[in-house]
């Protein structure tokens, strides 16, 4: 075709579509060739077949928030031998993503899924450091979790006897606050208290359904603080600060109870400062109990009692409000202790002074040692007048065995 026949806008036309057709052609060419070969092999299904190329794919596919592609990478790059010179490379980016995996196990340990947690965290390849530091994580987590179940249990088996302690399930069910896991911690401890306290709820309901509906409940202002209204927080923790003003242990008790109940705002606040004030309260009662008794034994004024005092103070923990006055009165106690001890002391060295003197009938022969059929008897003989004193008998008997000992050596010399 000759194109100085043709039209000139069809001309045109031919001229442009040669022209793209060459710069697409370029362009492919220097984006194809610009494009690493690594690239193209990372979504092959065939073996990289260098370090390089293994260490390129991984980093590149890999995401820090995905378990799945976290462990594709760490077992890529752990094919690398161990005498490769990018073995180094390798091992760095196994520890890094390691970390990932166990922020990723901490998370779910937090949320409730332990299985899923040591799932993750076995992702870590055996022959690496971080293997060992995950194996200690996976018993830590396990040992959280089997002591949270055991608390758990325990604190249902309060109130699922016959004896309904309330009390001591609440008390079992703050253990669950002090582990370190979230979920343990909180959804479950919260769950527990909700179920203690609809358990609760309910053996009251079946107590006042079996009594007279004309029955009412009265307020014994010395035996008995009767129970209240309970239809909200409000009045249960009015509840509580009643029983804990009462100054009775079993009220104060019972208010923990009462106020452990309240879980929600705007009252929760002001549940846990009773229960800080209220226990507090108990301990002191509970130790005053201890510190009396042992000021009535120390008032014998006897070593005996005294020692007693002392041991009976000491059951006062450092952490204890009367602690001080506890550790005061000990060193009272103790000091009293030594000065009896030293007047006994005092008084064992004055029967000795007016002890008859040992006479000087038997002197010592150095040039023939005593024999060993009569020594105990004549040492005993001469003795005798100080033996006879019972305050310092016990004192000089250790005396006698050894001058008994010194003649056996010289018989058998």
């Amino acid at each position: 075709m000759n194109i100085r026949y043709l039209p000139f806008t069809r001309w045109w036309h031919w001229i442009l579509g040669i022209l793209l057709a060459t710069g697409g052609l370029g362009a492919g060419a220097v984006i194809f060739l610009a494009k690493s070969p690594q690239e193209n092999n990372c979504v092959a299904e065939t073996p990289l077949d260098t370090a390089s190329a293994v260490i390129y794919c991984a980093t590149t596919t890999v995401d820090d928030q995905d378990p799945a592609k976290l462990s594709s990478s760490i077992r890529l790059v752990n094919t690398i031998p161990q005498d490769n010179p990018l073995r180094s490379n390798a091992d760095n980016l196994i520890e890094r993503w390691s970390q990932s995996i166990m922020h990723l196990s901490q998370k779910a340990f937090n949320e409730g899924d332990i299985n899923k947690a040591i799932e993750l965290a076995l992702i870590i390849p055996d022959n690496h450091s971080a293997s060992q530091t995950a194996s200690e994580q996976i018993k830590t987590w396990r040992s959280i979790w089997s002591q949270a179940e055991g608390i758990h249990a325990a604190a249902l088996a309060e109130i699922d006897d016959d004896s309904k302690n309330w009390y001591a399930a609440l008390n079992k069910a703050k253990q669950l606050q002090r582990l370190e896991n979230e979920y343990w911690a909180s959804t479950k401890y919260y769950e527990l208290v909700r179920h203690i306290q609809g358990a609760r709820e309910d053996r009251e309901k079946g107590d006042i359904e079996k009594k007279s509906a004309s029955e009412k409940l009265q307020t014994d202002n010395n035996d008995n603080i009767v129970y209240d209204d309970k239809s909200d927080e409000s009045s249960q923790l009015n509840i509580a600060r009643k029983l804990a003003n009462s100054g009775k242990l079993d009220d104060m008790r019972s208010a923990l109870v009462e106020a452990s109940m309240v879980i929600s705002e705007p009252y929760v606040k002001d549940a846990r400062k009773l229960i800080t004030e209220t226990e507090k309260k108990i301990v002191v009662l509970e130790d005053s109990t201890y510190l009396e008794e042992a000021k009535k034994l120390a008032s014998k004024n006897d070593e005996i009692s005294l020692k007693m005092a002392v041991n009976e103070a000491k059951l006062i923990g450092k952490e204890r409000p009367l602690y001080k006055e506890a550790n005061q009165q000990i060193a009272t106690w103790e000091k009293k202790i030594l000065q009896l001890d030293n007047q006994a002391i005092q008084a064992n060295n004055v029967s000795f002074k007016k002890a008859p003197i040992i006479s000087n009938a038997k002197k010592a022969n150095t040039s023939k040692p005593p024999t060993s059929v009569n020594a105990k008897f004549e040492v005993e003989n001469d003795l005798k007048p100080i033996l006879d004193n019972s305050n310092i008998k016990e004192s000089l008997y250790p005396s006698i065995e050894k001058l008994e000992e010194m003649q056996m050596n010289y018989s058998g010399e």
